[in-house]
Formats: structure tokens, C-alpha cells, sequence
């Protein structure tokens, strides 16, 4: 696999997506202290869990992963790719300048374990 790159990035040994099922897969950036999720699904692509761990923030990490995210939903044949995102977090502006707009709002529903 060649080195990813993105503007002054460049991760030397990038870590393949792992195909935990045919439509979900995983891009481990471990070596360089990160990782984000894809999920594919009918031709749409969901990136969520982009992870970049404190020591290795403000290096354009969490922009190669994305990136390559986008590149792998692509490849796997989906025709549009969404990016899940907390409403007011940071990345928000991250994802706009990687292309991504904001279309719509999801609701997340939480169930305890301890609850009946």
C-alpha cells in the first residue's frame, strides 16, 4: 500500500481498512495515534469515529483518515458518503473544508445496560 498523503501529511505505513463484515471496515492509523470508522450500506457510505488521540492532534492526521475514508467508500462502489458529527464539536469546520456539508440532523438514542 503506498504512503497516504494529504497536503504536508504523509503517513508512512498507512494500516489497510479491515473488513470486520462485507460493509463495515475499519482504517487503523495506530501507528501514528488514530483511527476512524466506515460503514457501508446500499451504496451509501457512513464515516464515523474519527479518532485522533492528544499527543498526536493538530498534525492534519484526523484529515488524511477521513480522507482516505472517502477514498475507500468510493472504491467500494458507494454513491454518496456521509460523515456522522456531533452538532457544535470542533471537527465541524475540519469536515466542511474536507468537502463535506451539513444536510441534516441525527438524533442518538442511548440505552443503559441496567435498564430494564
Amino acid at each position: 500500500m503506498p504512503p497516504l498523503e494529504l497536503g504536508a501529511v504523509r503517513l508512512p505505513r498507512p494500516v489497510p481498512f479491515t473488513t470486520l463484515k462485507p460493509e463495515v471496515r475499519l482504517l487503523y492509523v495506530t501507528e501514528v495515534g488514530g483511527f476512524v470508522s466506515l460503514i457501508s450500506l446500499a451504496g451509501v457510505g457512513y464515516i464515523d469515529n474519527v479518532v485522533t488521540l492528544g499527543r498526536h492532534r493538530r498534525r492534519g492526521l484526523a484529515s488524511a483518515a477521513t480522507m482516505e475514508a472517502v477514498r475507500a467508500s468510493r472504491d467500494g462502489g458507494d454513491e454518496v458518503v456521509h460523515l456522522l458529527a456531533e452538532r457544535d464539536g470542533r471537527p465541524r469546520g475540519l469536515y466542511e473544508r474536507l468537502g463535506f456539508e451539513v444536510r441534516g440532523r441525527v438524533t442518538s438514542l442511548t440505552r443503559r445496560r441496567s435498564d430494564p
